[in-house]
């Protein structure tokens, strides 16, 4: 049956066509697409993650610093009192 189906191009073609190949492809296909944007938005979700948390972290930084520097700053008052 096999060899009969493939033997002429003409037939070939034509199941090739028929809804329970190209209904098996198109679902095939949307698994792929579905797993890509699955994992594209776990990618960008992370990014955005990581953005907002590395912008966390530069606010804390500044606050650290500006901490930093009215220590000093209370320090240098503190020994011209002395």
């Amino acid at each position: 049956m096999y060899n009969k189906a493939v033997s002429n191009v003409n037939k070939l073609r034509k199941i090739e066509a028929s809804p329970y190949f190209t209904e098996r492809l198109n679902e095939a296909q949307l698994e792929v697409e579905r797993r890509e944007a699955t994992e594209k938005g776990i990618k960008e979700g992370a990014e955005r993650e990581r953005e907002k948390w590395l912008g966390v972290v530069a606010v804390k930084d500044v606050e650290i610093l500006n901490q930093a520097a009215e220590i000093a700053e209370l320090r240098r008052r503190l020994g011209e009192n002395k």
